[in-house]
């Protein structure tokens, strides 16, 4: 298989010289600029002067930043669009300073500028432009700077880069053309979710040829693909770039040689050797990252960029699964194995296989590798499992209905048989089992089929709170069960031990019911009305007791989403003493979103900051 590239977010130590660099380049240009435009005696060759003016600013950016080694999309958007601006106010500044008319002549910036607009720019003695046309030809200018500013800074950041040997995958490694690809090929082509969907059956009778171009870094770790369309005119080739971030893998550069000599048996010979490898760092020799296992106190919640809302249960990182996410975007996918066997508690290891599974591309960085060298573990087929469940989803959409729905039980279907597999790989694994209940839920199977599941996995771990949490939503009335159903599920709970997360479901449960009836009636004071009827306050209440205050209470990984319901719930139930004691423990803001966001100056009903201050926490 491979994967689509995504830059890991990092810059070289250089950039913070060439940065400055680029932005003092860029108004030196931008001077230069202006005085070209006043310099220039043949008018009409000013037309040419933005083009090339253009083109050199957005070189200059894209070679500047890849010799700073700049992998982050954010940085180059940031670099691109300081050096356009750069760009554009000292060429301004420049035409105002060098022009006889301007600054020389005592009259202000904008009156200058104003008088040039109306007075417009010669091109011959009988030609001129001047008025509201000059100012769009203006903003055209503008833009076009910009524009080329930015793709410069996009095309730099993007590129595919080793973070093993720190250089860019571009040395040419191989070469194959394809000769007599039709034109219905080539969208199929650039459309394609992965490169083996870009081989094209279709060739030897169309007009156009395809190089399939490999490139690798030096230490060989790393390879992309690069697929060019080749179309000859009269006097030339068209070159059109179809596919550049491909990232390759043992296998999936196996499968492109084997097909290209199947074209053509007479490169075989010619295969070139190419050794990918990752180098492995065993978890041991990082004793801060082991040590983020076992925080003082309850683990810390960061946002999570890469991930699919669609199927999420632990969707938030901490300070471990940050690190083991950065360490499977540099290619060390050996360490996921590594950092699911660490795990002692369910609840943690639940929450470590999302957090390894969780990610907003079709393929997970390194899946196909640690399938192909571990043919024998449970571990890649449990994370492979849960991630194809998260593709569904994505695939489905996040509306009441779905878009593909053919493509979403495809996929569940591959899911469910991934899952499947691993849970027959592993008889005491609760968590595999756990997601066979969400299969079962996107898959509409019959609830008793889904409750069989769901007490597979409980038998495991009679505690495991994703299990709990995955079989209310499965009996929750818009999936087709029934709110008696729900309740029943959660409220089995009241007889585990004190201290476990799972008492959580309580919560959720109710949750899950009162939002139902505001749906429902598109009344959304009903939530309020339902969470405070005496009866399910003393339940939330009891099911707090039980998790946070009897007993031998040890937090998880799992803890810190725990609190958000609770808060949650009991904040707006008006049990808020109960609601004080986790408003004080996880602070001001989450990433968690069962609270919701303000919006600038603008604080909804259901904030965290609103909740705070009801309950009387500062």
């Amino acid at each position: 298989m491979s994967s689509t590239y995504r830059p890991s977010g990092r810059v070289g130590r250089l950039f913070w010289l060439v940065g400055p660099a680029l932005v003092a380049v860029s108004a030196a240009g931008g001077a230069a600029y202006a005085w070209g435009f006043e310099a220039i005696p043949i008018r009409w060759l000013i037309g040419l002067l933005p083009i090339f003016a253009a083109a050199g600013l957005g070189i200059a950016v894209d070679r500047g930043l890849t010799f700073a080694h700049v992998r982050s999309e954010g940085v180059g958007f940031l670099v691109g669009m300081a050096c356009g601006l750069t760009f554009l106010v000292s060429g301004y500044l420049a035409l105002y300073f060098i022009s006889t008319t301007g600054s020389a002549s005592g009259v202000g910036f904008f009156t200058y500028f104003g008088d040039r607009l109306s007075k417009g720019i010669s091109l011959t003695s009988s030609v001129s432009i001047r008025g509201w046309l000059l100012g769009v030809l203006w903003v055209v200018e503008a833009l076009c700077m910009l524009l080329a500013a930015l793709g410069g800074g996009f095309a730099a950041a993007t590129r595919v880069y080793c973070e093993m040997c720190e250089s860019w995958a571009n040395r040419d490694l191989w070469k194959f053309i394809v000769k007599g690809v039709r034109s219905d090929a080539i969208s199929s082509i650039q459309s394609a979710e992965t490169f083996q969907m870009a081989l094209p059956r279709m060739h030897g009778d169309g007009d156009i040829n395809v190089e399939y171009s490999v490139k690798g870094c030096r230490c060989a770790s790393t390879a992309a693909l690069a697929i060019t369309s080749l179309k000859k005119t009269k006097d030339s080739v068209d070159r059109t770039a179809l596919r550049e971030s491909d990232v390759l893998t043992k296998g999936s550069l196996r499968e492109l040689f084997d097909w290209a000599e199947r074209i053509d048996p007479s490169i075989a010979a010619r295969r070139p050797t190419i050794t990918l490898r990752v180098q492995h760092r065993p978890l041991a020799d990082d004793p801060k990252l082991v040590a983020t296992l076992k925080p003082e106190g309850e683990h810390a919640s960061h946002h999570r960029w890469a991930k699919w809302l669609g199927a999420s249960d632990s969707y938030v990182d901490n300070d471990f699964t940050r690190a083991i996410r950065q360490r499977l975007r540099e290619g060390d996918f050996l360490v996921a194995e590594e950092a699911v066997r660490m795990q002692r508690h369910p609840d943690d290891l639940a929450y470590v296989c999302e957090a390894i599974a969780d990610w907003d591309q079709i393929e997970v960085p390194g899946m196909s590798e640690w399938l192909e060298e571990r043919p024998d573990s449970f571990v890649p087929r449990l994370v492979q499992g849960i991630h194809l469940v998260k593709v569904a989803w994505h695939k489905r959409g996040m509306g009441w209905q779905p878009k593909n729905y053919a493509e979403f039980q495809r996929t569940l279907n591959l899911a469910d048989a991934e899952l499947e597999r691993a849970a027959a790989m592993a008889d005491g694994d609760p968590v595999s089992r756990t997601w066979l209940v969400y299969t079962a839920m996107g898959r509409q199977l019959p609830k008793a089929q889904a409750i069989a599941r769901f007490e597979d996995a409980i038998k495991r771990y009679t505690s495991h709170r994703s299990a709990y949490s995955f079989m209310i939503q499965c009996a929750a009335s818009k999936w087709g069960g029934t709110e008696s159903m729900m309740m029943e599920v959660a409220r089995r709970t009241c007889s585990l031990p004190p201290g476990k997360s799972a008492h959580v479901a309580i919560a959720e449960a109710h949750l899950e019911a009162a939002f139902s009836r505001a749906r429902e009636s598109k009344n959304m004071a009903l939530i309020d009305e339902y969470l405070q009827q005496p009866t399910v306050r003393s339940e939330l209440r009891a099911a707090h007791e039980r998790g946070f205050r009897a007993g031998s209470f040890k937090p998880t990984m799992d803890t810190p989403r725990a609190r958000q319901y609770f808060a949650y719930t009991l904040w707006r139930s008006g049990e808020k003493d109960a609601a004080a004691e986790h408003l004080r423990t996880f602070g001001k803001s989450s990433p968690w979103t069962v609270f919701s966001r303000p919006l600038f100056f603008w604080e909804g009903r259901d904030t965290i900051r609103r909740a705070r201050r009801d309950c009387g926490v500062r």
